[in-house]
């Protein structure tokens, strides 16, 4: 038996999703921004009653907030977690069969199960980074989205140089020190080191902007830019060529 990824592992605890969910994880405010400019993105690019799927959907946060905009015709939402799909179904009302809930593990060939179907867009907000093979995963991306569709991607990023990475640690450290009275560099350290530990944890496995960019080129994406970033977040978007 083939073991499950540690994030699935870890994000498949029904107490860990619940908390998850009630709480919004790290930094919600920053979070929330992230969620915003993504969902605008998406909504400018993909056509009217356009058929989405939405990868590492987790607790729904992000899937409620195109719902609400009534664009998408139907909605594929799916995480490889249950624990967190099970209260995404229970917080988001489906009327009229728009949401279609399905547990999909994208880390591993999830696009086979899409061989008879096409996506005018797919999009997913800080999940794809928990994945190991990310060229793998664009690539199944692309193949499962109809000429000229269009991949909007939110995630969580690293620097793309020891200085990068050390000032975006310092950052979520910072962001986790929030409130604190006394802040000195002997604490920020450890800090720092708190955070590096629970990500490995909790699976994460961030990559560069450049790195990003340079994978979903390789995929054959065209138009590739990386519209918006705040240190660790990033929000890309991607186009299928017409042929």
């Amino acid at each position: 038996m083939v073991e499950k990824p540690l994030s699935l592992q870890v994000y498949d605890r029904p107490q860990f999703a619940e908390r998850f969910g009630s709480t919004g994880g790290f930094a919600p405010d920053r979070k929330e921004q992230m969620l915003r400019v993504t969902a605008d993105l998406l909504l400018a690019l993909a056509p009217k009653k356009a058929v989405l799927l939405e990868l590492g959907a987790g607790t729904g946060h992000f899937t409620e907030k195109i719902v609400s905009a009534g664009h998408f015709s139907r909605i594929y939402v799916t995480d490889g977690a249950s624990a967190m799909l099970e209260i995404a179904r229970q917080r988001l009302p489906n009327e009229h069969g728009l949401l279609h809930f399905d547990i999909i593990d994208f880390t591993t060939q999830w696009a086979k199960r899409f061989a008879n179907n096409r996506f005018d867009a797919v999009a997913s907000t800080l999940a794809l980074h928990h994945a190991e093979n990310k060229r793998q995963l664009f690539s199944q991306v692309f193949s499962v989205l109809e000429p000229q569709g269009v991949f909007v991607l939110g995630d969580h990023m690293d620097g793309s140089t020891i200085m990068g990475q050390r000032l975006i640690r310092r950052e979520r450290a910072l962001e986790r020190l929030r409130g604190e009275e006394s802040i000195n560099e002997t604490l920020i350290q450890e800090v720092m080191e708190f955070d590096e530990q629970r990500q490995e944890a909790e699976g994460d496995r961030c990559e560069s902007v450049v790195r990003y960019q340079t994978y979903l080129d390789s995929c054959g994406f065209e138009a590739v830019e990386c519209l918006w970033q705040d240190y660790w977040q990033a929000v890309f978007v991607a186009q299928k060529p017409a042929s």
